[in-house]
């Protein structure tokens, strides 16, 4: 398999996960893992949850992904399209910023995106 996918191992791949996650451990640490796995890719895993769970924001993640981008292109010099793979929250995430940054997105991979997770959370908490 690693000859069919060599030329993946060139590109970004970034997995965003849920919303009581921390982009290293639990389930989507283990689905990132996987997915490096299966493709022989790497696969970055940003903490969206910065600067802290209780201060979670959509923009702030927005945010953390941007930076990660800025980081990555400086490191290729040249224009990169991020392969986005967001679970949950991280999910409809992932297709936010491709709503944003369609330049700066190849795929988008979403495994049970939370959309309407907004009016859902005040459903949740009323």
């Amino acid at each position: 398999m690693a000859s069919t996918n060599s030329h993946l191992a060139s590109e970004l791949f970034v997995f965003l996960h849920g919303f009581t996650q921390d982009g290293g451990v639990g389930g989507g640490g283990q689905i990132a893992k996987y997915i490096a796995s299966l493709f022989h890719v790497s696969v970055e895993q940003p903490n969206l949850n910065q600067p802290s769970f209780n201060e979670f924001s959509i923009s702030n993640a927005i945010k953390i992904i941007d930076k990660l981008y800025d980081e990555k292109q400086k490191q290729k010099n040249e224009h990169i399209k991020m392969n986005l793979i967001g679970a949950s929250m991280g999910g409809y995430i992932a297709a936010r910023y491709a709503e944003i940054y369609p330049d700066r997105v190849k795929k988008l991979f979403l495994l049970c995106p939370a959309f309407g997770l907004a009016a859902r959370w005040r459903e949740f908490l009323s």
